[in-house]
C-alpha cells in the first residue's frame, strides 16, 4: 500500500511541477530545437482520413515537454490515485478480516453459533494419525 501511495505522490508532483528538457555538453539553442523536431514528433501515416492525422499527432505522437497539459499524464494520475484508493479498502478489508479470525475462529458459523463440521479436527504434529505414504 505504501508503494502505491509514494508512486502517487511521485507521480503527481512530476507531472504538476516538471518538464524536460534537452541539455549537455556542446548543446546550443539551434541543436536542442533540432532535436526536439526530430524525436519528439515521429512520423505518423495515416492515410483513410487524412484530416484526423493532425488530431492525432497533437494527442498522441507528440508528448509535450511540460508534462501538465498533456492528457495521458492526467489520466495517469486519476488512475494512480483510484488504484491507491482501492488498495487502501482492501487493506482495511483484509485487517478487519483478519482481526475477525483471531476473535471468533477460523470456524463456519451460523447465526453467532459455531457449526459441527464434518471434517476431522487437526490434530497435533508426531500424533498416531499420519498422511499417507509417509
Amino acid at each position: 500500500m505504501l508503494g502505491v501511495f509514494a508512486s502517487a505522490v511521485a507521480s503527481t508532483v512530476v507531472i504538476a511541477t516538471q518538464e524536460a528538457t534537452v541539455y549537455g555538453p556542446g548543446v546550443t539553442e539551434d541543436v536542442r530545437k533540432q532535436l526536439i523536431q526530430a524525436f519528439a514528433c515521429p512520423p505518423l501515416r495515416y492515410r483513410p482520413w487524412p484530416h484526423v492525422r493532425k488530431q492525432l499527432i497533437q494527442a498522441f505522437a507528440c508528448p509535450l515537454l511540460r508534462y501538465r497539459p498533456w492528457p495521458q499524464n492526467i489520466a495517469w494520475a486519476v488512475l494512480v490515485w483510484l488504484a491507491f484508493a482501492l488498495t487502501a479498502a482492501s487493506t482495511i478489508l483484509l485487517l478487519r478480516a483478519s482481526a475477525y479470525d483471531k476473535r471468533h475462529g477460523p470456524e463456519e458459523r451460523v447465526e453467532g453459533v459455531a457449526v459441527e463440521s464434518e471434517r476431522e479436527p487437526i490434530t497435533k504434529v508426531g500424533s498416531e494419525k499420519r498422511a499417507v505414504g509417509v
